[in-house]
């Protein structure tokens, strides 16, 4: 049986996150994470990523992001339910089935 919750609506769409190089100054890489949750499909334009499929960059990224859920471990209190506000980043939410 399907139920509804809210969700980070920042959770929808891609995100592109800069994360700056750990060995070149002032340089930074673009993360792009998909919607939909997973690792499996994250990119890094670095080229360890390139090479080998994985970075330090991504797990940086992934760390940046809301990525909340009324289904995880934080709650949101009555005034943020009712106002579909998103107690960790304090964006919206939207309701979806899960």
């Amino acid at each position: 049986m399907n139920q509804l919750v809210q969700e980070c609506a920042s959770n929808l769409e891609w995100q592109e996150v800069q994360v700056r190089s750990a060995t070149e100054q002032g340089k930074a890489y673009t993360v792009s994470i998909p919607p939909w949750g997973g690792t499996e499909d994250i990119t890094c334009e670095c080229p360890g990523y390139q090479y080998r499929g994985a970075c330090r960059h991504t797990s940086a990224a992934l760390a940046k992001i809301c990525n909340w859920s009324s289904a995880g471990p934080i709650p949101q209190t009555d005034a943020q339910q009712n106002g579909h506000t998103c107690p960790r980043c304090g964006g919206p939410t939207v309701l979806v089935e899960e």
